[in-house]
């Protein structure tokens, strides 16, 4: 029982300590464990019906999710999170949410999907004005419109998103916005555009030690150089934005400026070129191989979940049936107490009233014996009238002695003051009034004061 109790107070830790130490574990880059404390605290969280503390622990579950690559799950996660946000009609939650819903969907492929959800966040968040979050939602736009091919819109909401984060002075969303914009440029086949974006961009991302963004300047810049048929400029930044690629650990864009190097060098160098395209296979074959990992990871991840799920909902409903079967315990236990007194008074009861019963047939024995001559012996009328005396008087309290101060104490109980009251008055201690009553129930075989009350009643009357 002990070992039950122990368990309930484990299981029901506070979920706010929960969700601020996934907070924590989030920020470590521990992901796996974050899941892990979220997993056991959105449960409860949803129990409770604090939605705004669910939706921000679903959100963070959705991030940790994604990290993981665990992208489907990531995605319900975010889904439920966007539900939420909705029914709390707060627009700049709405729009987090969609925004957050569409890098997933982008991630995942579903460019038509992700497309509708960012266009439904830019409708939630352009009401609230211009602001560093409706920038992020028209660079969103862009980078998906350009996997679609919608290349003027990609443009469109690129130049908004930079012309904003250029007016509010923030100089390397600016840069990030450039980079966007030069994608956009270059799909459309404007060069000297998108040259220029990125030769602005890319100062900055060096200076904020961005290796990603600045390799993907480089590589950009090397496309460009390639259509302007200048193939050794071209593997310069090429062989820069690898270089650059490799200390970020991104082996699917190493694969991609791989493959533009082999590209840029085929003709001029073969040899080179064939170690790039060498490089190409083994890329692609680890990237596959991490993608089947990530898979099976993202099903053994989503069926362990299910597990302690369960297990916790069994834990739950022993500890229910612990409480339970306690409870039950418990009340057989009282109500054997209370038979136990019960029978222990009536037995006291039956023992006086047959002690009594005896006594009167005693006496009644004895005034039978002395009537018949009480008219011949008239001195004997007295030690009748005293057995009649005494047995109209069976089954009263005897007359015990009480010293002075447990009269004292008899008579304000009887008055209705309370331990402490007649302690003030007396001005004795409490505990001494409670040794002194106890006295006075011994001596008068009772056992409350309402019996007290009664009894001093009955012998007054007397």
């Amino acid at each position: 029982m002990i070992l039950a109790c122990i368990a309930s107070l484990i299981l029901s830790l506070s979920p706010s300590e929960a969700c601020r130490r996934a907070g924590e574990l989030f920020a470590e880059d521990r992901y796996a464990e974050t899941v892990d404390v979220l997993a056991e605290a959105v449960p409860q969280i949803r129990k409770s019906g604090d939605d705004d503390a669910l939706a921000e622990a679903l959100s963070l579950l959705s991030s940790a999710y994604f990290r993981l690559g665990a992208f489907n799950l990531a995605l319900a996660a975010q889904r439920e999170c966007y539900e939420l946000d909705l029914a709390g009609g707060d627009a700049g939650n709405i729009s987090s949410s969609l925004n957050n819903l569409a890098a997933t969907c982008m991630v995942m492929k579903d460019y038509a999907q992700a497309e509708e959800l960012i266009l439904d966040a830019i409708h939630y968040e352009e009401p609230l004005g211009p602001s560093a979050a409706l920038a992020v939602r028209y660079g969103m736009a862009c980078d998906i419109l350009v996997k679609e091919g919608k290349l003027p819109e990609a443009i469109s909401y690129a130049e908004r998103a930079l012309a904003m984060d250029q007016d509010a002075g923030r100089s390397y969303q600016a840069a990030v916005r450039r980079s966007q914009l030069a994608a956009a440029f270059l799909e459309s086949g404007r060069l000297e555009e998108a040259w220029n974006c990125l030769e602005e961009a890319a100062p900055v991302f060096e200076g904020a030690h961005n290796l990603h963004s600045l390799s993907v300047c480089r590589q950009q810049q090397g496309s460009i150089s390639v259509r302007r048929g200048d193939f050794q400029q071209a593997a310069r930044y090429l062989r820069e934005a690898l270089a650059l690629s490799r200390q970020t650990g991104n082996k699917l864009l190493q694969k991609n400026i791989s493959q533009d190097l082999a590209d840029v060098l085929k003709d001029t160098d073969p040899r080179v070129a064939m170690g790039y395209m060498a490089d190409v296979a083994a890329l692609t074959d680890s990237i596959y191989r991490e993608e089947t990992a990530r898979q099976i990871s993202e099903l053994n991840l989503q069926y362990g979940l299910a597990g302690k799920e369960q297990q916790i909902v069994l834990q739950r409903r022993q500890l229910r049936s612990h409480a339970f079967l306690f409870a039950l315990l418990l009340l057989l236990v009282v109500l054997m107490a209370v038979v136990i007194v019960v029978q222990s008074r009536l037995s006291t009861a039956r023992q006086k009233n047959n002690l009594m019963l005896r006594k009167a047939s005693e006496l009644k024995d004895k005034l039978l014996a002395l009537n018949g001559g009480v008219t011949a012996e008239p001195e004997r009328a007295g030690e009748v009238s005293s057995l009649v005396q005494e047995l109209a008087h069976i089954g009263e309290a005897p007359d015990v002695q009480l010293t002075n101060r447990e009269l004292e104490i008899a008579s304000l109980c009887c008055q209705g003051l309370i331990s402490k009251e007649i302690a003030d008055r007396l001005d004795i201690s409490q505990r001494t009034v409670e040794t002194h009553k106890g006295n006075i129930f011994r001596k008068l075989g009772i056992n409350t004061t309402l019996e007290l009350v009664h009894l001093m009643g009955s012998r007054n009357g007397h």
